[in-house]
């Protein structure tokens, strides 16, 4: 089966992660594939079976550009798959999408674009709870941001535009989490749940560490205001008092806004929380093996997110707040989650996992590992992805 994988990137974040981990799997499984992006993001050396249709000019978005269509539909044409995987696209949709008319189109969405204008569904200027996307009151204004009316108003136009081109050319959508899929149903997309594939998952957990009082936490992932890191260092500090515990920060700060802050926070931490900055993937995934508990405290909904997965994989228990995917990916007993808008509950749950012995901790560490064997693997991911495109 000849199958073609579109994505607006070559290499970035999650979506490429994932568009690259579908490769490996129908390769592996025998199949003809080929990968469309259009501009190679951070990507040094080109696979010898992608290829790209340069489109970086912003003001692509925007408008229907001819040029483009037509270099879309001939190359799809002359490769002529039997099935077509839309990733994320974003330079200039609305050249894009038509081009594969008539083929049998499907589309990963990672994120909550077809539903929210600021892909967050959390209202910003506002109280900060999770609204019900563009739909619901008041929508651009529990979104503005001063500064940002114009570009906002952009996105939620375009937003509109998009969803009737999206459903045309989309036989079906396919949403990595159960929050997210239940959105797209009441937009009235064509939407079903398969949750997303974690690659060299152990055969079992390997924890060497010894178990000993001082307690290590790990956050990896932006810096901003969405992915809440904030609000849990403010947090940790008040925890942390009279407790051997340590929190470690990697990412990269894309917020300027609250850098200052950020920064006079770690220094609060006195010694207890260290800023790592940027690392490579690789040097996260040695010191998350060093940790006993992932931290995922976003206010944004997440939708399904691979630090989870992985961390999960290593046996490292992961704390995560109540926001889109997280919640049912640490049921059972398989991890602990807290309320965003509530700091005496995440202190509640810090206190619980701090007091944890070591029968506790490896019964948890088990459940999530089970989670991740028995739900993400690749042979799992494709089965589940070939019947709903049977």
């Amino acid at each position: 089966m000849k199958i073609l994988l579109v994505n607006e990137f070559a290499q970035l974040g999650g979506a490429e992660q994932i568009a690259n981990n579908q490769m490996e799997i129908f390769e592996d499984n025998g199949h003809d594939v080929k990968f469309l992006c259009f501009n190679k993001g951070n990507l040094q050396e080109f696979k010898k079976n992608m290829d790209i249709i340069p489109c970086c000019a912003k003001v692509n978005r925007i408008l229907f550009k001819p040029l483009l269509y037509a270099k879309i539909r001939r190359y799809v044409k002359q490769y002529n798959p039997d099935i077509v995987i839309i990733h994320s696209l974003w330079s200039s949709p609305l050249s894009q999408y038509p081009a594969f008319k008539g083929f049998n189109t499907y589309q990963i969405v990672h994120d909550y674009n077809p539903i929210c204008p600021n892909s967050s569904c959390v209202r910003i200027n506002g109280d900060k709870k999770v609204c019900e996307g563009y739909r619901s009151a008041q929508c651009l204004k529990q979104c503005y941001e001063n500064g940002s009316k114009v570009q906002l108003i952009i996105k939620y136009v375009m937003l509109r535009i998009l969803e009737p081109i999206r459903k045309k050319y989309v036989k079906l959508f396919i949403s990595p989490s159960s929050k997210l899929n239940e959105y797209l149903l009441r937009y009235g997309y064509n939407s079903v749940c398969i949750n997303n594939p974690l690659g060299n998952i152990p055969n079992n957990i390997s924890d060497n560490r010894p178990w000993q009082q001082r307690k290590k936490f790990i956050y990896a992932g932006s810096i901003n205001k969405e992915k809440g890191i904030l609000h849990f260092i403010k947090t940790f500090i008040v925890f942390s008092q009279n407790k051997e515990v340590e929190l470690n920060i990697f990412g990269n700060i894309t917020d300027d806004k609250i850098k200052k802050e950020f920064y006079t926070y770690v220094k609060k931490g006195t010694g207890k929380i260290k800023y790592h900055g940027m690392v490579s993937n690789t040097e996260v995934r040695n010191n998350m093996k060093n940790s006993d508990f992932l931290v995922m405290p976003s206010m944004w909904m997440e939708n399904y997110p691979t630090s989870i997965l992985e961390a999960m994989s290593e046996g490292i228990v992961v704390i995560g707040s109540d926001r889109g995917g997280i919640p049912e990916m640490l049921t059972d007993g398989s991890g602990i989650v807290y309320k965003f808008d509530s700091e005496a509950d995440l202190i509640k749950k810090l206190n619980y996992v701090y007091l944890l012995n070591e029968s506790e901790y490896k019964r948890m560490q088990l459940k999530a590992f089970e989670y991740v064997k028995g739900n993400n693997s690749y042979e799992m991911y494709y089965y589940r992805l070939m019947r709903c495109m049977e």
